[in-house]
């Protein structure tokens, strides 16, 4: 009676032990398929921040860190304060490109694609969670042009 209580049990492990195995080897195969991707913050903010350091001569920096990058006109508003030009942050999520002459400049807004709108939260930021070479290449072309417009004594002479 003992040998066939041992065999019963001895089997009832062995289901038992095929059936974890067969867990854990379906668990890991879901998880390593089903994983998200770590987004490449840093290399999207650098590059983003690279569209920017040119006009670093003309405008202010107002902050270069790891995380954060921000420049100012050196125009001062009746307000006693300069006016924001753009600036690029990583965030939790993404990496946050700001350019004001898109919010202030009809002739700024009219020059971006369908496809970078898609990118828009809010007036004036793009959210990116990876490097967009195509995209990138637009935000460059909108900065020169926003730069140009946002410089000019037409534009700010009104602030």
């Amino acid at each position: 009676m003992q040998s066939a209580i041992c065999w019963a049990f001895a089997q009832l492990l062995t289901i038992q032990t095929s059936q974890d195995a067969i867990l854990q080897l379906h668990s890991a195969s879901t998880y390593s398929t089903q994983m998200p991707q770590q987004p490449d913050f840093e290399t999207t903010f650098t590059q983003l921040r690279e569209i920017l350091r040119p006009f670093e001569s003309k405008l202010v920096v107002v902050s270069d860190t790891k995380n954060y990058y921000a420049l100012d006109t050196p125009h001062v508003m009746k307000n006693k304060h300069r006016m924001f030009f753009g600036g690029v942050k990583i965030g939790k999520a993404y990496v946050s490109y700001h350019l004001m002459p898109v919010y202030a400049s009809e002739e700024v807004r009219a020059e971006i694609s369908p496809e970078l709108k898609k990118r828009m939260q809010g007036k004036s930021c793009f959210n990116f969670s990876a490097p967009d070479p195509k995209l990138f290449k637009e935000l460059s072309r909108l900065t020169k042009l926003g730069f140009k417009r946002f410089t000019a004594k037409e534009f700010y002479s009104q602030f």
